[in-house]
Protein backbone atom coordinates (compact mmCIF):
# COMPACT_ATOMS: atom_id res chain seq x y z
CA UNK A 1 0.00 0.00 0.00
CA UNK A 2 0.94 3.22 -0.62
CA UNK A 3 2.29 5.75 1.79
CA UNK A 4 -0.19 8.98 1.83
CA UNK A 5 1.90 12.45 1.96
CA UNK A 6 1.07 13.81 5.52
CA UNK A 7 1.57 17.36 4.62
CA UNK A 8 -0.76 17.01 1.50
CA UNK A 9 -3.37 15.17 3.61
CA UNK A 10 -3.03 18.02 6.64
CA UNK A 11 -3.60 20.70 3.82
CA UNK A 12 -6.59 18.95 2.27
CA UNK A 13 -8.12 18.62 5.96
CA UNK A 14 -7.58 22.00 6.74
CA UNK A 15 -9.08 23.37 3.68
CA UNK A 16 -12.04 20.99 3.86
CA UNK A 17 -12.83 22.46 7.67
CA UNK A 18 -12.26 25.26 6.40
CA UNK A 19 -14.35 25.66 3.26
CA UNK A 20 -16.95 23.96 5.35
CA UNK A 21 -16.77 26.69 7.95
CA UNK A 22 -16.90 30.14 5.38
CA UNK A 23 -19.78 28.32 3.71
CA UNK A 24 -21.75 28.06 6.96
CA UNK A 25 -20.62 30.94 9.17
CA UNK A 26 -19.54 32.91 6.62
CA UNK A 27 -15.91 34.63 6.19
CA UNK A 28 -15.83 37.30 9.00
CA UNK A 29 -17.41 34.41 11.70
CA UNK A 30 -15.11 31.96 10.99
CA UNK A 31 -11.05 32.18 12.39
CA UNK A 32 -8.19 30.59 11.67
CA UNK A 33 -8.60 29.24 15.67
CA UNK A 34 -12.11 27.87 14.66
CA UNK A 35 -10.47 25.89 11.96
CA UNK A 36 -7.44 24.45 14.17
CA UNK A 37 -9.67 23.59 16.88
CA UNK A 38 -12.26 21.77 14.87
CA UNK A 39 -9.25 19.69 13.46
CA UNK A 40 -8.28 19.25 16.73
CA UNK A 41 -5.13 20.95 15.84
CA UNK A 42 -2.88 23.82 16.88
CA UNK A 43 -3.00 27.14 15.34
CA UNK A 44 0.84 26.88 14.50
CA UNK A 45 0.65 24.14 12.52
CA UNK A 46 -2.53 25.51 10.50
CA UNK A 47 -0.70 28.89 9.91
CA UNK A 48 2.61 26.71 8.84
CA UNK A 49 0.59 25.65 5.71
CA UNK A 50 -1.77 28.82 4.91
CA UNK A 51 -0.21 31.61 7.28
CA UNK A 52 -3.37 33.72 6.99
CA UNK A 53 -7.56 33.40 6.55
CA UNK A 54 -6.65 34.98 3.63
CA UNK A 55 -4.80 32.12 2.50
CA UNK A 56 -7.88 29.82 2.94
CA UNK A 57 -10.36 32.05 1.31
CA UNK A 58 -8.26 31.93 -1.87
CA UNK A 59 -8.73 28.72 -1.95
CA UNK A 60 -11.98 28.84 -1.73
CA UNK A 61 -12.82 31.36 -4.51
CA UNK A 62 -10.44 28.88 -6.98
CA UNK A 63 -13.27 26.68 -6.62
CA UNK A 64 -16.02 28.99 -6.84
CA UNK A 65 -14.21 29.97 -10.12
CA UNK A 66 -13.81 26.47 -10.99
CA UNK A 67 -17.47 25.98 -10.50
CA UNK A 68 -18.82 28.64 -12.05
CA UNK A 69 -16.58 27.73 -15.22
CA UNK A 70 -18.41 24.36 -14.97
CA UNK A 71 -21.38 25.18 -15.01
CA UNK A 72 -20.92 27.88 -17.97
CA UNK A 73 -19.95 24.47 -19.23
CA UNK A 74 -23.02 22.73 -18.67
CA UNK A 75 -24.68 25.23 -20.86
CA UNK A 76 -22.76 25.56 -23.72
CA UNK A 77 -23.49 22.80 -26.28
CA UNK A 78 -20.12 21.62 -27.35
CA UNK A 79 -18.84 22.05 -23.62
CA UNK A 80 -15.73 24.25 -24.36
CA UNK A 81 -16.13 27.33 -22.18
CA UNK A 82 -14.22 30.31 -23.70
CA UNK A 83 -14.62 33.57 -24.16
CA UNK A 84 -15.08 33.59 -27.60
CA UNK A 85 -17.74 30.64 -27.64
CA UNK A 86 -19.34 32.17 -24.32
CA UNK A 87 -19.98 35.46 -26.26
CA UNK A 88 -21.10 33.47 -29.72
CA UNK A 89 -23.04 31.52 -27.27
CA UNK A 90 -24.38 34.85 -25.82
CA UNK A 91 -25.23 36.40 -29.46
CA UNK A 92 -27.05 33.20 -29.98
CA UNK A 93 -29.68 33.20 -27.38
CA UNK A 94 -29.95 36.87 -27.91
CA UNK A 95 -30.83 36.41 -30.98
CA UNK A 96 -33.24 33.63 -30.15
CA UNK A 97 -34.83 36.18 -27.18
CA UNK A 98 -35.01 39.02 -28.86
CA UNK A 99 -34.75 38.19 -32.97
CA UNK A 100 -38.66 39.58 -33.34
CA UNK A 101 -37.67 42.92 -32.26
CA UNK A 102 -34.48 43.09 -34.53
CA UNK A 103 -35.98 40.64 -37.43
CA UNK A 104 -33.56 42.40 -40.09
CA UNK A 105 -30.13 41.96 -37.91
CA UNK A 106 -27.48 39.90 -39.08
CA UNK A 107 -25.45 37.55 -36.64
CA UNK A 108 -22.70 40.23 -36.63
CA UNK A 109 -24.87 42.75 -35.16
CA UNK A 110 -26.51 40.38 -32.32
CA UNK A 111 -22.54 39.63 -31.63
CA UNK A 112 -22.04 43.41 -31.65
CA UNK A 113 -24.96 44.57 -29.53
CA UNK A 114 -23.56 41.74 -26.88
CA UNK A 115 -20.18 43.32 -26.52
CA UNK A 116 -22.34 46.69 -25.21
CA UNK A 117 -24.41 44.33 -23.11
CA UNK A 118 -21.35 42.60 -21.82
CA UNK A 119 -19.80 46.27 -20.57
CA UNK A 120 -23.35 47.68 -19.69
CA UNK A 121 -23.56 44.40 -17.21
CA UNK A 122 -19.95 44.83 -15.90
CA UNK A 123 -20.78 48.70 -15.46
CA UNK A 124 -23.88 47.59 -13.67
CA UNK A 125 -22.26 45.70 -10.56
CA UNK A 126 -19.34 48.05 -10.42
CA UNK A 127 -18.98 50.62 -7.53
CA UNK A 128 -17.50 53.21 -6.62
CA UNK A 129 -17.62 56.09 -4.06
CA UNK A 130 -21.14 56.74 -3.39
CA UNK A 131 -23.08 54.52 -5.36
CA UNK A 132 -26.56 54.50 -7.36
CA UNK A 133 -28.71 51.96 -5.60
CA UNK A 134 -28.67 48.18 -6.81
CA UNK A 135 -31.83 48.03 -8.07
CA UNK A 136 -32.00 51.60 -9.52
CA UNK A 137 -28.53 50.73 -11.32
CA UNK A 138 -29.97 47.21 -12.36
CA UNK A 139 -33.27 48.57 -13.55
CA UNK A 140 -31.30 51.39 -15.82
CA UNK A 141 -29.26 48.48 -16.99
CA UNK A 142 -31.93 46.41 -18.35
CA UNK A 143 -34.41 49.53 -19.51
CA UNK A 144 -31.05 50.01 -21.99
CA UNK A 145 -30.06 46.28 -23.07
CA UNK A 146 -33.69 46.14 -23.92
CA UNK A 147 -33.78 49.18 -25.70
CA UNK A 148 -30.73 48.06 -27.68
CA UNK A 149 -32.69 45.48 -28.72
CA UNK A 150 -35.44 47.57 -30.24
CA UNK A 151 -38.06 46.42 -27.03
CA UNK A 152 -40.51 48.75 -26.68
CA UNK A 153 -41.23 51.17 -23.10
CA UNK A 154 -44.22 49.40 -22.51
CA UNK A 155 -42.95 45.66 -22.87
CA UNK A 156 -39.53 46.81 -20.93
CA UNK A 157 -41.92 48.14 -18.12
CA UNK A 158 -43.49 44.84 -17.88
CA UNK A 159 -40.36 42.73 -18.63
CA UNK A 160 -38.40 45.06 -15.44
CA UNK A 161 -41.39 44.45 -12.83
CA UNK A 162 -41.39 40.38 -13.76
CA UNK A 163 -37.17 40.66 -12.89
CA UNK A 164 -38.12 42.11 -9.39
CA UNK A 165 -40.47 39.96 -8.96
CA UNK A 166 -38.32 36.97 -9.28
CA UNK A 167 -37.72 35.42 -5.77
CA UNK A 168 -33.42 35.67 -6.41
CA UNK A 169 -32.84 34.79 -2.42
CA UNK A 170 -34.29 31.03 -3.39
CA UNK A 171 -32.27 31.42 -6.70
CA UNK A 172 -29.51 32.32 -4.42
CA UNK A 173 -30.06 29.37 -1.96
CA UNK A 174 -30.28 27.26 -4.48
CA UNK A 175 -27.12 27.80 -6.40
CA UNK A 176 -25.49 28.01 -2.91
CA UNK A 177 -26.25 24.59 -2.17
CA UNK A 178 -25.15 23.39 -5.52
CA UNK A 179 -21.82 25.48 -4.81
CA UNK A 180 -21.81 23.73 -1.10
CA UNK A 181 -21.81 20.06 -2.58
CA UNK A 182 -19.67 20.80 -5.39
CA UNK A 183 -17.19 21.94 -2.57
CA UNK A 184 -17.45 18.74 -0.64
CA UNK A 185 -17.34 16.89 -3.91
CA UNK A 186 -13.75 18.58 -5.05
CA UNK A 187 -12.96 18.07 -1.44
CA UNK A 188 -13.40 14.21 -1.39
CA UNK A 189 -12.25 14.03 -4.83
CA UNK A 190 -8.85 15.42 -4.10
CA UNK A 191 -8.95 12.94 -0.58
CA UNK A 192 -9.38 10.41 -3.24
CA UNK A 193 -6.60 11.21 -5.68
CA UNK A 194 -4.23 12.04 -2.36
CA UNK A 195 -5.07 8.24 -1.46
CA UNK A 196 -4.24 7.03 -4.86
CA UNK A 197 -0.91 8.27 -5.28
Amino acid sequence: MARIDKGALTKLEIITEATKQFLEKGYTNTSANAVAKALDMSQGNLTFHYPTKEHLLAILVDKLCDFQWKRMEQEANDGISSLDIIRKNDAKRAKEVFGSYRPDWTDEQFAEAEILVSGIEYATLMTAGDPVPLETRIAGALNNILGIYGVSEETRQIKLQKVFAMDYITLGKRVLDEFKQYVTDANDEAFQALIKR
